[in-house]
């Protein structure tokens, strides 16, 4: 890790050697902790100058690894600038971690990116974050996903449609959802996915059936006797679904 009992300056995180610095970030914690505000200084200075993309986008990510700090959005959203896109994604994930309107802003600057690394960031912003302007792009993204991508794309759609759980938008995702599939391995984790979106909207219902309950305007109880027989013909499709992965 470096002498850091003297100059910051003179540790490892300066060396010539790029591997050297880049690992050197990776086990900075006790010693982020010990030395703040020399190692955080560094850190941003590193994610800004370094010559290497990939010891930029390390020191950003030591950065929101060790410090998490609202502070930081801008420098995260600087990141985005960067002419590498390893730099950018690193920018983006943590700048959603300390300031989520920031990263949907830029988020939405970004939808345009065909990089399959910056459209992985875009969605994994988009499924956290997201709101129901979010899923059109979702729906375009889904068509460029193939091989290991949809790893990373259903989580994150999962995520989405459980907090953005509209008739809408569970109808539109419903397809895309089955269009996906692998072998053993990916039938389990498919399963798991699905079965907390299953477990998501069966939520809703109980939400709208308690609204059902204490409803008395005849018409706003027929409105929610509609959804609650949409969301009933949703859910039942999808456990339809689940059982097939299930062999």
């Amino acid at each position: 890790q470096g002498d850091w009992s003297s100059d910051v300056c003179s540790s490892d995180l300066n060396d010539d050697n790029e591997n050297l610095r880049k690992q050197t970030i990776n086990v900075l914690e006790e010693v982020a902790l010990a030395k703040k505000d020399e190692v955080e200084a560094l850190l941003i200075k590193i994610s800004k100058e370094d010559q290497s993309s990939l010891v930029r986008a390390n020191a950003l990510a030591g950065l929101g690894t060790y410090y998490n700090d609202s502070l930081h959005s801008d420098i995260y959203a600087e990141a985005l600038n960067d002419s590498s896109y390893m730099v950018m994604y690193n920018g983006l994930v943590f700048l959603s971690k300390v300031n989520s309107k920031k990263a949907i802003y830029h988020a939405n600057l970004l939808k345009g990116e065909t990089n399959k690394l910056m459209i992985r960031g875009l969605i994994e912003v988009f499924g956290t974050h997201g709101d129901d302007t979010a899923h059109e792009y979702f729906i375009d993204a889904s068509k460029k996903i193939s091989g290991y991508g949809k790893y990373s794309f259903i989580p994150s759609y999962v995520d989405y449609l459980s907090r953005n759980n509209s008739v809408n938008n569970l109808k539109k995702a419903i397809p895309i959802l089955k269009s996906f599939s692998g072998g053993d391995y990916f039938n389990q984790f498919y399963n798991m996915q699905l079965s907390s979106l299953s477990s998501a909207i069966e939520k809703e219902q109980n939400v709208v059936a308690t609204k059902l309950q204490q409803q008395e305007d005849s018409d706003e109880k027929l409105k929610l006797e509609e959804l609650n027989a949409e969301l009933n013909e949703i859910k039942k499709e999808l456990d339809e679904f689940i059982k097939e992965l299930n062999g």
